[in-house]
């Protein structure tokens, strides 16, 4: 593990989100690492044919949008290019040549900084003199870190040749991790945890013949662990038990209304509205979207400042022929990765799932990730058709 660090060190830097006054995310550091790694090892990896095709057309949309801008507002176009330069960097990684040192790396680093994040949470948690739930979301909970935890624990559940962990480290960890994740006092995390572990049970279920003792003992085994930790969680921490239960179970299971989301005050009725007015402004704009803008571009009785959906985001930003390519490239990164790694799919899955609610790749810690999973797909897809035809695609 020792020799890993190192490289480990510097994504985890990479996966810590650094914000302005405003909430912006300004460390796009991880930008350099593609030059970097090109410069230091001397290798030009051939990207896939559809990273190419991408770089293409989304800076077509974006020369689309600058002309757009030229006669409706020239002062946004400086930000239009930053937000460009950003969503483009992800396909900077399809030129990087992807080696196992690099995979652990990225593995370890995403496990290290969602421990740090647990753990400081904890310790603000512990030293919190107060009942009120209210408060202490503001001072704890954070929607930046839930998807980091939900892909650790799939890197860790899911066992994979180059990530290996003793039993009892993997599941100290794992405590860790799920008491972080819930202490982010974010409904979508835990959302997105329930539903990638539905998925990957049933899809074990259906298509990998785990009809055998072991694998109903394993699902005995985390559906118990589960049970007791949400007994622990009750008994030990009742602050996080009735906010969850309050917010989540009761609200959406046990007495479900149509209020939250038609109330524009609520949190849900708030989303259904920006969608609403995004949806509206793209199709007004159906080719350029806002030509990389965010949401502070919509004019709307309720000021947004952000899509609260990744998908969305991209819709905005790119109009529909950008969030239907966006499509895309997540399908054929999800199938490669597939392909390679499945603990790596697997988490990517849950932040696809943490992305209906919240942005997550465009953050910078997602940013990260996205690139990171885009380069580590078009790299494995070259190198299998050039295995296969000798041909570049």
């Amino acid at each position: 593990m020792i020799k890993y660090l190192p490289l480990a060190f510097l994504f985890c830097f990479f996966l810590i989100p650094i914000t302005t006054d405003e909430g912006l995310s300004v460390n796009y550091s991880f930008v350099i690492f593609p030059f970097a790694f090109i410069l230091v090892k001397g290798q030009l990896q051939k990207p896939a044919r559809y990273a190419v095709v991408a770089f293409i057309l989304f800076t077509a949309i974006f020369f689309v949008g600058i002309l757009n801008n030229l006669f409706e507002n020239i002062n946004l176009i400086t930000r239009a290019l930053i937000s460009f330069l950003i969503f483009i960097s992800a396909l900077l990684f399809s030129f990087v040549s992807y080696k196992d040192n690099i995979i652990i790396s990225f593995k370890w680093a995403i496990v290290l900084t969602s421990i740090y994040f647990s753990l400081n949470s904890i310790n603000k948690f512990i030293k919190l003199d107060t009942s009120d739930l209210g408060l202490i979301k503001e001072l704890i909970g954070s929607q930046r870190t839930g998807f980091i935890h939900s892909m650790a624990i799939f890197l860790i559940l899911i066992p994979n040749k180059n990530f290996k962990l003793k039993d009892v480290f993997k599941y100290s960890l794992l405590l860790i991790i799920l008491i972080g994740l819930f202490l982010t006092f974010s409904r979508t995390p835990i959302i997105s945890l329930v539903l990638t572990y539905l998925i990957l049970s049933f899809s074990s279920f259906k298509f990998q013949r785990l009809l055998m003792p072991k694998w109903y003992f394993n699902l005995v085994f985390l559906s118990l662990a589960t049970a007791l930790f949400i007994l622990l969680l009750y008994i030990l921490i009742p602050d996080i038990f009735l906010f969850f239960n309050e917010r989540l179970i009761e609200k959406f299971f046990l007495s479900p209304s149509q209020d939250a989301i038609l109330n524009p005050e609520t949190s849900e009725g708030t989303r259904v509205e920006i969608w609403k007015t995004i949806l509206n402004y793209c199709i007004l704009h159906p080719v350029q979207g806002s030509g990389y803008l965010g949401a502070y571009v919509l004019e709307s009785k309720i000021v947004f400042g952000s899509s609260h959906s990744q998908y969305m985001d991209v819709l905005l930003r790119t109009g529909f022929i950008g969030v239907l390519f966006y499509f895309f490239l997540i399908y054929r990164t999800a199938i490669e990765v597939y392909k390679v790694d499945k603990s790596l799919f697997w988490g990517f899955i849950s932040i696809l799932i943490y992305g209906l609610f919240h942005e997550t790749f465009k953050e910078s810690q997602g940013g990260f990730i996205f690139a990171f999973l885009f380069g580590y797909g078009s790299y494995h897809h070259t190198k299998r058709v050039i295995l296969k035809s000798n041909k570049w695609i």
